[in-house]
């Protein structure tokens, strides 16, 4: 950022928002600021742009690593909102009025903020989201709740229904019905039933299919033919299509152990979520911040996958695979999607290149430090891994069906764990960590679990404080050094939430080591 982190330091506040006017069928820009401004005729970026001067305060948002405090699972959204001064003016010369006419919701907004009487290009972005809904209107003021593009997760990624035309449509009971999706490496999918007559079944139509392992009738493995129609007790591939295509009908119920052709046979986590944001959820390329992918592929690079038959939004599917690998989500200031992996500080000193900001007691709001252990290390870490989708009960299980397939078969998840008996030596209260993946293979699962143990079955310490610095100056993530003889902590803490407030250049931070 070109502004620095003294909070002294005269700023202004820039506010871009561009909801939908219905009767011009088209977005209007609102320029608002925490003033009024108007940039000059020379100016190269924003020649005679206005900016009225009604802001109360520019922006208020909470965000968080994780959900629910906790260090690892869901991605918590960012939230916060927007507030501007409702006055007469505003209902008389009918801008209420237009203002509470528009379309809010998904609407670009942007947070700028910059020297006082400086240029457009000395303003750094200091969020780049979406309106989360319509404002709400109140005497005074005006609220514009606002999020950033997490919010667009919400979508389906697979919106393809069945016409219930029969053929590969299906028929009458299938109408309506969303088509399964996979991506990556599945086992134990029951495919639809699509044409009964001839026995089609569905597994990715959509999407295709890269390979088949095996295709199986009560844990029995069918033959693989070339043939279409197969003969009995085989199975055809349709791999383009994503379906198969039996010779007889089964006795039992069929699953199938395969590979989804989804972003050009994609199986690592990173690379699933990436096609699914850009393929499936809208998201153009430039709204990923494709560094981040690339890292989280280099820290991780296990085989995961999904399947699902119903319909699903892309933030469950998403939290699925990121969590998959130990990893989170989230917003960069310039609205890029960020993806990344929770690892612990790597700084020994506070002027390593790491360090995006030094904390001090000069800096601390006083009393507001609070240094807690994290909650009671898991003295057991557990890792569900090569999930069977479909799982059967005994009586489902052919008799001619193989003591490992039937092991399977009966089981949802495999499990590797690995334990810290210091952990339970200190913590007496402590408790197993069980976390179901979409991981693959079993080597994988235990790399997962002993890097879980490293990392969470330790001491580890977080610390909440606040402080008077610019807004958004850090991101998710970011390592920060704290140095306060008053709390006798002298070290590197990573940033997992923080609690933003524009108006009075106050933030408060989470920090995790």
């Amino acid at each position: 950022m070109t502004v620095s982190a003294d909070p002294s330091i005269a700023r202004q506040f820039l506010v871009e928002v561009s909801p939908y006017d219905t009767a011009a069928e088209d977005v209007v820009e609102i320029d608002l600021g925490s003033r009024d401004i108007v940039f000059p005729s020379n100016d190269p970026d924003a020649p005679n742009r206005e900016y009225d001067g009604r802001l109360l305060s520019p922006f208020t948002i909470k965000r968080a690593m994780f959900r629910e405090g906790l260090i690892g699972g869901r991605s918590l959204p960012s939230y916060g909102g927007v507030r501007v001064v409702n006055d007469q003016q505003y209902v008389g010369d009918g801008t209420l009025a237009a203002w509470r006419g528009y379309g809010w919701d998904g609407r670009r907004i942007r947070i700028l903020m910059g020297p006082v009487d400086g240029t457009y290009a000395e303003h750094d972005v200091l969020l780049d989201g979406i309106v989360q809904a319509a404002p709400s209107f109140g005497l005074n003021e005006i609220v514009i709740p606002i999020a950033d593009i997490q919010e667009r997760l919400g979508k389906q990624i697979e919106t393809a229904t069945y016409a219930g035309t029969g053929a590969f449509e299906g028929g009458a009971d299938l109408k309506g019905r969303v088509k399964p999706f996979a991506a990556g490496q599945v086992r134990g999918a029951e495919p639809v039933l699509v044409n009964p007559a001839l026995l089609w079944y569905d597994l990715t139509p959509t999407t295709g299919i890269h390979s088949v392992q095996q295709v199986t009738d009560g844990a029995v493995a069918l033959t693989a033919s070339l043939s279409n129609p197969p003969p009995s007790g085989s199975y055809y591939l349709d791999a383009a299509n994503g379906r198969i295509r039996l010779g007889s009908r089964p006795q039992f119920i069929l699953r199938v152990d395969f590979r989804s052709a989804f972003g050009s046979n994609a199986t690592t986590a990173a690379d699933i979520i990436e096609e699914l944001l850009t393929a499936r959820l809208g998201f153009d390329l430039a709204e990923l911040d494709t560094a981040s992918f690339t890292a989280l592929n280099t820290a991780n690079s296990a085989t995961v996958g999904c399947f699902y038959k119903d319909t699903t939004e892309g933030l469950t599917a998403i939290d699925w695979l990121i969590g998959s690998v130990g990893g989170y989500y989230t917003a960069n200031r310039a609205g890029q999607l960020v993806v990344g992996r929770l690892e612990a500080p790597t700084a020994t000193s506070e002027t390593d290149p790491q360090i995006a900001l030094v904390i001090d007691d000069t800096d601390l709001e006083r009393a507001s430090f609070v240094l807690s252990p994290a909650d009671k290390p898991p003295y057991r870490i557990e890792i569900g891994y090569r999930r069977n989708h479909t799982v059967l009960s005994s009586d489902q299980i052919a008799a001619a069906a193989t003591d490992a397939d039937e092991a399977f078969a009966l089981n949802e998840y495999r499990i590797e764990a690995v334990e810290r008996a210091a952990t339970l030596t200190k913590h007496l209260l402590s408790k197993p960590l069980r976390r179901d993946t979409g991981l693959d293979t079993q080597a994988d699962a235990a790399a997962e679990a002993a890097r879980v143990r490293d990392l969470i079955s330790v001491p580890r310490e977080v610390v909440e404080c606040k402080l008077q610095t610019q807004p958004m100056l850090l991101e998710l993530g970011d390592e920060v050094w704290v140095r306060s003889e008053l709390y006798d902590v002298d070290a590197a803490f990573r940033v997992i939430g923080d609690d933003q407030n524009a108006r009075e250049g106050r933030v408060s931070l989470v920090l995790w080591r």
